[in-house]
């Protein structure tokens, strides 16, 4: 359960539709497992969506690096995963997240679509690289990749330590906050992770961070490292006929 209030806004803090791929995030709405209102929540996502409450798919996130192919409501437990690829339409596959990225990626010709939570360990863990792959493998060629809200380079402070890690194997995550002292950065590093897994598997790739942003400096934003405890928005992609 959580502390602290939604952010103001609808459902739907952003949403286009790019081929047979419908890209959103959301906004004033609570979507983490722990949230008093989260089955209304989901429900009125579905809706919003305009897919059935039992095809938006919300994995367990356990920041790991586990995509899995989903094609339909969860046949008994929800698995863990923190990366989900759809490839038929009417469902819809989100992750949510309060200061790591809501990675969205779909092939709007082919109808091929993942949603991917990457934060430090997703990084770390090569997640991007993962979905990437798993999309080029069911067939995908051009990827239009939407960078979620998450928090900033000049803001994710981490020990000194913990950013020589993650720079050791993504050397462009490695940051400076506006206090100099260090930091992760996540857009960067997923940046470059695309490019490159896009490269290996022979896509195309285009990167559009308009719905970035920093979700500790922005009050429509949740973020855990502002306001724990505090609740989730999600990223959803939605194959269509």
């Amino acid at each position: 359960m959580t502390d602290q209030p939604a952010p103001s806004g609808g459902v739907l803090r952003h949403d286009e539709t790019t081929g047979r791929v419908r890209y959103a995030v959301t906004g004033g709405i609570d979507l983490g497992d722990g949230a008093p209102d989260g089955p209304a929540a989901r429900a009125a996502l579905a809706r919003e969506l305009g897919v059935e409450p039992d095809r938006l798919l919300l994995p367990t996130q356990v920041h790991g690096a586990d995509v899995l192919v989903v094609d339909g409501p969860w046949a008994g437990d929800v698995p863990q995963a923190d990366g989900l690829v759809v490839t038929v339409p009417g469902a819809a596959a989100g992750v949510r997240a309060a200061d790591c990225m809501p990675l969205l990626l779909g092939d709007g010709e082919r109808g091929l679509a993942a949603a991917v939570h990457v934060g430090r360990a997703g990084l770390q863990g090569g997640i991007v690289g993962v979905a990437v792959d798993a999309l080029a493998r069911l067939g995908a060629t051009s990827l239009l990749a939407r960078l979620g809200p998450t928090v900033c380079g000049s803001c994710y402070e981490v020990p000194e330590q913990m950013r020589d890690e993650v720079a050791a194997l993504v050397p462009a995550a490695a940051g400076t906050t506006r206090d100099g002292t260090p930091s992760v950065d996540i857009p960067a590093g997923v940046r470059v992770q695309l490019a490159a897994a896009a490269s290996a598997a022979g896509v195309q790739v285009e990167i559009d961070d308009s719905w970035g942003g920093c979700t500790m400096e922005d009050p429509l934003s949740f973020s855990h490292r502002r306001d724990a405890p505090t609740g989730r928005h999600a990223g959803v992609v939605v194959v269509l006929p």
